[in-house]
């Protein structure tokens, strides 16, 4: 990042850059970019570690609260915390991954003014739900691409069934 920020402060003193000038700076952008997501997937986020999967998701929804526009409120509904307790840690941080992604696509995309996470125990089966009140999924449906297929890959690799939709009149 630092040799990325001392090459465009070298190209600010040029009236005239060129796309072939800026290309090694793009591709540098896109190094750091893969390199961090690495990172990233490979963290495991403390509070996690120390404080359980409901705890991390309400941080992590209280983030995205604060700096969403428009605004966005939320509510955690966590009745899960008996099977969430017993979970492997890396099905906790892969359910932690797949909601934090849902929760970045309702910020980024659907406009919403509300999402609520609910973690429920069904007999020995754990559901989480996020809804948003937004603009919904209803042309998205039939590809996925970027999160919502990060969130399907996830959910495969620990058996989870994944279900997306929105409502029947387009949306949330």
């Amino acid at each position: 990042l630092s040799r990325i920020s001392r090459t465009l402060k070298r190209m600010i003193g040029h009236t005239n850059v060129r796309g072939a000038e800026l290309q090694p700076v793009h591709e540098d952008v896109e190094n750091c970019l893969r390199e961090l997501r690495v990172i990233i997937d490979n963290a495991k986020p403390s509070v996690l570690q120390f404080f359980g999967l409901g705890q991390a998701i309400e941080a992590f929804l209280e983030r995205c609260a604060r700096s969403a526009s428009p605004p966005l409120t939320y509510q955690l509904n966590d009745e899960g915390a008996p099977l969430l307790d017993d979970l492997p840690t890396n099905i906790t941080i892969a359910l932690y991954r797949i909601v934090q992604e849902a929760i970045n696509n309702t910020v980024r995309h659907a406009h919403a003014s509300k999402i609520e996470v609910r973690i429920t125990q069904k007999e020995e089966y754990l559901q989480i739900v996020v809804e948003d009140y937004g603009s919904g999924l209803s042309k998205l449906l039939g590809r996925r691409t970027g999160g919502l297929k990060n969130i399907s890959t996830r959910a495969s690799l620990i058996q989870a069934k994944l279900a997306t939709t929105a409502r029947e009149d387009g949306t949330g």
